[in-house]
């Protein structure tokens, strides 16, 4: 094993571990690997809401490296899936490939669901749905298992099954920040929006994944080390 593959393997066995990614950018600056300004990038934006005021910077050299240049027609990111699925991913090749094989399972884990209809927004003309999730990290055998039994089990469109290309491009990693960047601009196009979500010092932020479930349906999830949180969606005119 090489010591990029150990550093990796290390690090998708414990994302909660900051220090960790320190001393993996350390080594690439040795390596004069410029991806070690990702990696410090990762490490800073692990602990961010969205709210910071240098957020929406340091979340656009993020994207880069994650998802290619905003510019260009498709999305070919600057790191490898091996650095994505360790670092970034709440759905890994693994486990896609394991979904399609043998599906969603049919014993659904207990979530605190809210689920908001038309007439709870503030503009009802729009025909909308929002779903928001929270489940206990312990109520399930992995983070991919909360992903199909919420929204999975809501999009219309399951993109790991139905896609032609592949699904892994079609859900691709987003930050917490982002993620709750979203979480919040919905639940303010509420009537009575619900209070974020309280969450303890000792329950790390691991990862977080935008899904496409095509036809303006949507589902973001992300990961802490006790608790998952999923936001799903659908609009139409």
């Amino acid at each position: 094993m090489s010591d990029e593959d150990a550093f990796l393997t290390g690090i998708a066995s414990d994302r909660a571990d900051r220090t960790r990614l320190l001393v993996f950018a350390d080594w690439l600056a040795d390596q004069d690997d410029p991806r070690e300004e990702f990696v410090r990038v990762h490490a800073r934006l692990l602990d961010m809401d969205g709210t910071e005021p240098e957020f929406v910077e340091l979340d656009k050299v993020w994207n880069r490296w994650v998802r290619g240049h905003p510019s260009s027609r498709t999305r070919h990111p600057r790191i490898y899936d091996r650095w994505l699925d360790a670092m970034c991913r709440v759905c890994t090749i693994a486990d896609v490939n394991q979904y399609t094989l043998h599906g969603r399972g049919t014993l659904l884990a207990l979530t605190q669901a809210t689920i908001f209809g038309p007439h709870d927004h503030v503009y009802p003309d729009y025909e909308c749905s929002l779903n928001l999730y929270r489940g206990r990290a312990g109520d399930f055998d992995s983070p991919f298992d909360f992903v199909a039994q919420t929204v999975l089990a809501d999009l219309q469109e399951d993109p790991f099954l139905t896609r032609e290309i592949a699904a892994i491009d079609a859900c691709y990693p987003i930050t917490r920040g982002r993620f709750w960047k979203h979480w919040r601009g919905y639940a303010q196009q509420l009537r009575e929006p619900p209070a974020l979500p309280a969450l303890e010092a000792d329950n790390p932020f691991l990862a977080a994944q935008y899904i496409d479930g095509g036809d303006n349906n949507y589902g973001l999830v992300a990961t802490y080390a006790n608790d998952y949180f999923a936001l799903t969606g659908s609009m139409r005119e």
